[in-house]
């Protein structure tokens, strides 16, 4: 690096800018003076533009992100593709609302960010909290005593058999062991919350089974409505019980 009077011309390895070199020894140190003078010296095109803002700018640099330059030999391959020039020259445009100092900083910020700035991590959206299986049985509880509510309403204006079938296929698309098993909850518990909403599809099924004894489905039901957990396993004893 040379220093060279005010009053010549610039040549690669040259500044005019002796007092800004002094002063960045003075507040950072030799290392920092060292590191900002390599970087400019020992990557492609930019020793051309050492002056008083490009250095100062660089320096501003290199304080406020101190991980860009301690990655070394990345560091000086960054400014090999860095049109420092160019960065200069905005600068310079601009320099009636910004100091040209400190627009060399932010176009340099911009590219040395775009190459050593990890991308911002996407947000993972945050999973859709999953309701009860408490909540969500009740809703699919009555959405199937409705279904039953509607078959028993048809089971009623058609009494033919064979008809019947042929509209609960074409009006609800399911099987006739499905249709007979949502009336028959629907007959048993169709008006009753305290049974439908504290018992599984599964354990409606089974306590409405007409194996099973009415006594036991009463005592049952008795249970059930007190708030204790009546099991498949319980019911299916009742039924065995007869």
């Amino acid at each position: 690096m040379e220093v060279i009077p005010t009053n010549q011309r610039l040549r690669p390895g040259q500044t005019k800018a002796e007092s800004v070199l002094h002063t960045l020894y003075e507040d950072h140190g030799e290392g920092h003076l060292v590191l900002l003078l390599r970087t400019l010296l020992e990557t492609e095109g930019n020793s051309l533009h050492i002056n008083d803002f490009v250095l100062r700018g660089l320096s501003d640099v290199m304080l406020a992100h101190p991980e860009w330059p301690q990655k070394g030999l990345a560091w000086l391959e960054a400014f090999d593709s860095i049109d420092l020039g160019q960065i200069r020259a905005q600068a310079r445009a601009s320099r009636g609302v910004l100091p040209q100092r400190y627009g060399v900083a932010a176009g340099l910020f911009r590219e040395l960010a775009n190459i050593f700035a990890a991308p911002p991590k996407a947000e993972r959206p945050s999973p859709a909290k999953k309701l009860p299986r408490s909540v969500t049985r009740v809703a699919e509880n009555r959405a199937k005593i409705e279904l039953g509510r509607k078959l028993l309403a048809l089971r009623e204006r058609t009494p033919n058999n064979r008809k019947f079938g042929e509209l609960v296929r074409t009006q609800f698309d399911i099987d006739a062991g499905r249709a007979a098993e949502a009336m028959r909850v629907c007959r048993l518990y169709g008006d009753r919350d305290e049974i439908s909403s504290r018992m599984s599809w599964a354990g409606l099924l089974a306590l409405s089974a007409s194996t099973l004894p009415d006594d036991a489905r009463i005592g049952l039901e008795g249970r059930i409505t007190i708030g204790e957990r009546i099991s498949l396993r319980r019911i299916a004893e009742a039924q065995m019980k007869r």
